[in-house]
């Protein structure tokens, strides 16, 4: 079988791959993908969506069936341009001394980080509702009672909670337990006093 070479030139750190000539589109995307490299338009192309990286020109791009995708006009979209999900706010059943407890303990720990800020509210929610289980949208609503930011993406927030020991995690949802609280009664104290000083 007969095969093609590939160099690439990152700045005179040049390598070279060879590749069997029916691959070599398939690599070609790869590498335009990894490094956002225009095509010399010297180059045959497959596709006509490539031409548009060295003519300036919008071409609608053909998926590896040959389907153009209209939605795209021709560019795909960055992460940044993905909407972030939504949460809904929900009613918790705390009334206005609850409430303004949960803020003035938010207040009094100080959190920093995600996690800590989940953390806390979290553990205040638990005390008032007796449930150790919260969904995001509940915990999106804690964040609204303390006139904070939720963080964009509250369910990363929990599996990084669990990865690090500090809370337990399924169906959605948090799950507060004797770690988390001896966390955010005992470690965050010692924690924020290490930082002022």
């Amino acid at each position: 079988m007969a095969t093609s070479k590939i160099a690439v030139d990152l700045r005179a750190r040049t390598f070279e791959i060879e590749v069997p000539d029916g691959r070599v589109d398939e690599v070609l995307n790869r590498l335009e993908a990894l490094f956002k490299l225009p095509v010399p338009a010297d180059l045959p192309h497959k596709n006509a969506a490539r031409a548009e990286e060295t003519s300036g020109e919008e071409v609608p791009r053909e998926d590896d069936n040959g389907k153009v995708d209209s939605d795209s006009g021709g560019k795909k979209r960055s992460k940044s341009a993905i909407k972030p999900k939504s949460y809904n706010l929900v009613d918790l059943g705390l009334n206005e001394s609850q409430r303004a407890a949960v803020r003035d303990y938010y207040a009094e720990k100080n959190p920093i980080q995600q996690n800590d800020s989940v953390a806390v509210l979290g553990v205040k929610l638990a005390e008032f509702l007796g449930r150790p289980a919260f969904s995001a949208d509940e915990i999106h609503s804690a964040f609204k009672i303390v006139n904070q930011p939720t963080p964009r993406n509250l369910i990363a927030v929990f599996g990084n909670m669990k990865r690090d020991g500090r809370a337990a995690y399924s169906d959605n949802k948090v799950h507060i337990n004797s770690h988390t609280e001896d966390y955010v009664n005992f470690h965050m104290k010692k924690s924020q006093d290490k930082k002022k000083s």
